[in-house]
């Protein structure tokens, strides 16, 4: 199985406990994991190799050209976001892969999701309840999808010349698009996506009657703060983050946290149109600006 992820220093954490979750649920696989990087210390890549320990895979590192996405937006993302555009060419040698996210976990085997037949779909996805996106949009599926785990079809992208295609949307709709490069893959994929099964993929914040999920997306709140809305699932992050080599600095981001929600409920102050709003021990103070 290849994995691929796109890594900077501000995210590599979340993703070295999604790797720690791929590596406990799939040991019976020969697993190479692809991280794709702009500039990053060499420092951080020895925490993806000390996971090794779990069990063997194969490392692989990319050093992406970021001239290629010159004049893309990305706030308030960062430009590895669009990395994923390039695939196809990254991988020159690979005829699928699946693409996550950071803050992902893998919660049992991928092995029946990976291999899946895709026929000549470009990617299967996780379709998500974005009604304001399917309407500005103008999908003719009707259906919009997170582009967060991605199983990609790489030879029908070649085949189909999709990075190209990707890029001359990026291009032609830049500034126009809320969600950046997932509308791109949107509106380029809309008739070469087919959807991942029910339970396959969870997005946190998403109605989903599934018990169990093969895999975590967590939308929103990181599960290293507080305000993560699933406790349960967050409850299961933080087991994988104890066999990660940044346990000890995850959980002083909790607790950051935790002391930031605390102070803002003990004192806050906001600005709404002519009005200062002071909150402090719950109580309410507004005050009209001249």
């Amino acid at each position: 199985m290849n994995i691929v992820y796109a890594i900077d220093k501000n995210v590599y954490k979340l993703a070295l406990v999604s790797v720690s979750s791929l590596l406990e649920n799939n040991k019976n696989e020969k697993i190479t994991i692809y991280l794709l990087y702009q500039k990053i210390s060499p420092f951080i890549f020895k925490k993806f190799e000390s996971l090794q320990k779990i069990r063997a895979f194969n490392l692989k590192k990319i050093k992406v050209d970021i001239s290629h996405f010159k004049g893309l937006p990305f706030l308030p993302l960062t430009v590895e976001t669009w990395f994923r555009l390039e695939l196809a060419e990254l991988l020159p040698n690979e005829d699928r892969t699946l693409y996550l996210d950071c803050d992902t976990m893998i919660c049992s085997s991928l092995s029946e999701i990976y291999n899946r037949p895709m026929d000549d779909n470009d990617v299967m996805v996780r379709y998500e309840n974005n009604l304001f996106a399917k309407e500005y949009l103008t999908l003719k599926s009707k259906t919009y999808f997170n582009a967060g785990v991605m199983l990609c079809n790489l030879k029908a992208w070649r085949e189909h010349n999709l990075s190209k295609k990707l890029f001359e949307i990026a291009y032609r709709y830049k500034g126009k698009l809320k969600y950046n490069d997932q509308d791109v893959f949107n509106i380029v994929c809309d008739s070469s996506k087919i959807l991942f099964n029910p339970g396959d993929v969870f997005l946190t914040y998403h109605p989903d009657n599934a018990e169990n999920h093969t895999i975590v997306h967590f939308i929103g709140p990181k599960p290293n703060t507080i305000e993560c809305v699933n406790k349960k699932y967050q409850q299961e992050w933080w087991n994988y983050a104890r066999k990660t080599p940044c346990y000890k600095s995850l959980k002083h981001e909790y607790f950051m946290s935790m002391l930031k929600l605390f102070l803002n409920r003990l004192y806050s102050i906001s600005k709404i149109e002519n009005k200062t709003i002071i909150r402090i021990l719950g109580i309410k103070i507004c005050i009209k600006r001249k």
